[in-house]
């Protein structure tokens, strides 16, 4: 859900790839796995609005019959951006921690930007409740939910503001527990070669992208500015500001919501690896010499501590520069 454009890195491309591949493996001689996935988003066609009611009825029954075993969702985060407040030279900040789902004084024009972006988020988070239904009801549905991290307290115009995030809502964050099995997980998206550094949270319980990066929920000073659990610096000196540099500049932020190839493809193999998994625990088949265990890994191979990660952390071999 929210795919955005197609493109050969993508998460579906690159499940393709990796089944393709013809190198021999333990699990390939007992499974013959085929990935059937949808791409949803209005940028590939209008039939793929996720904001008609219709569609969200039609989806969640979709999920709620446990046709899918995973949904990737990733809503807009367009007037959920903390980058609203860098400087006045774009469209206006519509809502904070204190008003997260919209200012009441907003015009009619900045009303409807809210709505649009409150009717994502609230769609997702139906999703979530309807796979966790689906799940107990022997219809295992596992989910990934992406979005940029809550860094806190910023200064906009001489003031101290919280802007809003996703992850200060209640509905979301009750989604991790151990009743449901989700967990969350935060780190910067140039872990995976991308030349920005984008904090990123995700919720999810898809076992191996719930071991990335750094564990708990953010963490802020009295004053509400940022203090963790990711640290001050990720070690690289060579980022690109998403901020815009002048008046006539479009937003940095576009393009960057496609993910790095690199966690395109940890996402992937997390999703085989999972499946696999599932597959050998329902089946009771038991793999010899290179199991699934030792072949089926994220990015690069064991999920080894990051360079810079400290205790609770860790991460893709090669994801880390």
């Amino acid at each position: 859900l929210f795919a955005g454009e197609h493109r050969k890195s993508g998460v579906r491309a690159v499940m393709d790839q990796i089944l393709g591949r013809k190198e021999s493996k333990a699990w390939r001689r007992l499974f013959e796995i085929e990935v059937v996935c949808e791409e949803w988003d209005i940028l590939r066609s209008d039939a793929c609005d996720l904001s008609v009611p219709q569609v969200q009825d039609e989806l969640d029954k979709r999920v709620a019959a446990g046709e899918f075993d995973f949904v990737l969702m990733s809503p807009p985060c367009n007037s959920w951006s903390r980058v609203l407040f860098a400087n006045g030279w774009g469209p206006c900040a519509i809502r904070t921690a204190e008003w997260p789902w919209g200012f009441p004084w907003l015009s009619d024009k900045n009303s409807k930007r809210a709505e649009a972006g409150n009717c994502l988020v609230e769609f997702c988070l139906r999703l979530l409740n309807t796979a966790l239904e689906a799940s107990a009801a022997g219809k295992k549905v596992r989910c990934f939910w992406e979005h940029p991290e809550d860094l806190g307290a910023l200064r906009h115009k001489g003031e101290v503001l919280r802007p809003a995030s996703v992850w200060q809502l209640e509905d979301l964050r009750s989604q991790v527990s151990p009743e449901t099995g989700r967990k969350t997980r935060v780190f910067r998206q140039c872990s995976f070669d991308a030349p920005y550094e984008k904090p990123t949270r995700v919720v999810t319980d898809i076992e191996a992208i719930a071991a990335w990066g750094y564990d708990g929920w953010p963490v802020f000073d009295s004053a509400g500015w940022y203090v963790g659990p990711l640290p001050k610096s990720c070690g690289h000196s060579d980022h690109v500001s998403l901020a815009k540099a002048s008046a006539g500049e479009a937003f940095r932020t576009t393009g960057t919501s496609a993910y790095p190839p690199l966690m395109d493809l940890a996402i992937a193999e997390a999703i085989i690896d999972s499946f696999v998994g599932d597959l050998m625990s329902q089946t009771g088949a038991e793999v010899q010499g290179d199991g699934v265990a030792t072949e089926m890994r994220p990015v690069g191979g064991v999920v080894t501590p990051h360079p810079a990660a400290g205790e609770g952390s860790s991460w893709p071999a090669k994801a880390a520069r």
